[in-house]
């Protein structure tokens, strides 16, 4: 679900369409400016198995790579993108396989983990930055610490998919 769907805006009605779209340029434009980044958040659509998701624009910028959480909803996965965004800003440079304990950057562990198919997902980022965008998943352990892709994992999967398994 989009934000547009919400307002009941939709391609049908083309120049309320293309005011939403303005206005979400300009804030995107605007939020990057001020801050080096913005989020862009997806809906979860539970019916269909397809997880919350959010993701930065703009660490390209920066020369690293745009990172994406899936599982968590809005507000958690801003505050964590925003944290391990600061530190890219700030020159970390994140890298495929980075751990993060608990306590670190929030409160469960973290592992980076390469997305090979970034167009197919980041679609601001990648609109706005075209082919040169590269990005990392963010995985999130569970209480126990385990991740994902680990057989202990107490979570359903499908709320963080494999990277590269995920097309928005």
């Amino acid at each position: 679900m989009c934000s547009a769907c919400d307002q009941g805006i939709s391609s049908s009605d083309p120049i309320r369409f293309q005011q939403w779209d303005d206005q979400e340029q300009a804030w995107l434009r605007e939020t990057i400016r001020e801050h080096g980044w913005a989020i862009q958040a997806i809906y979860a659509e539970p019916d269909r198995r397809r997880p919350p998701f959010a993701y930065t624009v703009g660490l390209t910028r920066f020369g690293h790579p745009e990172l994406v959480v899936f599982g968590l909803s809005q507000n958690p996965a801003a505050r964590l993108l925003n944290a391990l965004g600061t530190r890219a800003k700030a020159g970390m440079r994140l890298v495929d396989g980075m751990l993060f304990a608990a306590g670190a950057v929030g409160p469960t562990a973290l592992r980076m983990a390469y997305l090979p198919n970034p167009e197919e997902v980041l679609f601001t980022a990648v609109g706005r930055y075209g082919p040169r965008v590269r990005a990392l998943q963010v995985l999130v352990a569970d209480e126990s610490g385990k991740f994902p892709d680990e057989p202990e994992y107490q979570g359903p999967v499908w709320m963080q998919p494999p990277p590269g398994s995920f097309a928005a």
